[in-house]
């Protein structure tokens, strides 16, 4: 990020626009997940008669279909909105080589909001990747309240079916936060600042960073909600130093036996 320019680009030796657009295309796929996630909890316990959809092979296909479809929109507004090559790519070419000792020739998909003749267009493509992120954030969030009211107010269901379905929705909540936390709230402010010539900072650093820390804690989470998952993780770690162990036991009662017998 430089002035009121926002960019992301690959340092690897495939520096292609389309891989660029690709490997941002992955993580907006989440969010997606996360919102079929939230409509299945919500089916649970408010419509459990439209659950037997999600084994249907037409309705399966039909929720594919739409994540690659949001998909698709994100890779094509990555590849073909943001700019590729004059004078804002090679100023950020060249700051980037002056920070990082790296040279990158291509693969920049640059948005420099400034810019007289594409600034407009940069700034509705750059309102629209937000659009897409709010959305998606919004239908969670409306499902997740959804479900916790239904299931607050369920009167047919018992008390252990209501707290294995608060655990449930507790595990998808987090699961939803940390993509959040880690990829969508850094990237909108490294992204939105630069049009407002805002300072953002250390953001555009960490960002990558960040979305890298992603899917370790996202496994975390989980392991750490769910009592099955992490009373096995515990177990296997005891099992582990039991292993350890044991040697050092019995090397310690064979050296007291020698003595003993002495």
């Amino acid at each position: 990020m430089v002035a009121n320019m926002a960019s992301v680009v690959e340092k690897v030796h495939l520096k292609d626009r389309n891989k660029t657009a690709f490997h941002c295309t992955c993580f907006s796929i989440p969010f997606i997940l996360m919102n079929i996630h939230f409509l299945y909890r919500y089916w649970t316990v408010r419509h459990p008669h439209l659950i037997h959809l999600f084994s249907r092979p037409a309705f399966i296909v039909f929720l594919a279909t739409t994540t690659l479809l949001a998909g698709a929109l994100w890779y094509l507004l990555t590849l073909y909105g943001p700019s590729g090559e004059g004078r804002s790519v090679d100023i950020l070419r060249s700051v980037y080589e002056q920070e990082y000792g790296i040279h990158v020739a291509k693969g920049w998909c640059v948005m420099d909001f400034a810019d007289e003749v594409n600034g407009t267009r940069f700034a509705i493509i750059l309102f629209t990747f937000d659009a897409v992120m709010i959305v998606s954030f919004t239908n969670a969030l409306t499902l997740g309240a959804l479900t916790y009211a239904s299931i607050r107010d369920a009167k047919t269901i018992s008390t252990h079916h209501r707290t294995l379905q608060f655990k449930l929705l507790i595990a998808v909540t987090a699961q939803t936060v940390v993509p959040l936390v880690f990829v969508y709230i850094p990237y909108f402010f490294s992204v939105t600042l630069p049009y407002f010539n805002i300072p953002a900072g250390g953001i555009g650093s960490v960002c990558m960073l960040m979305t890298a820390c992603f899917p370790a804690w996202d496994a975390v989470i989980i392991i750490s909600l769910m009592t099955d998952y992490r009373e096995a993780i515990l177990k296997m770690t005891m099992m582990r130093w039991k292993n350890k162990t044991a040697p050092l036991d019995a090397n310690t009662a064979m050296i007291v036996s020698s003595v003993a017998s002495y």
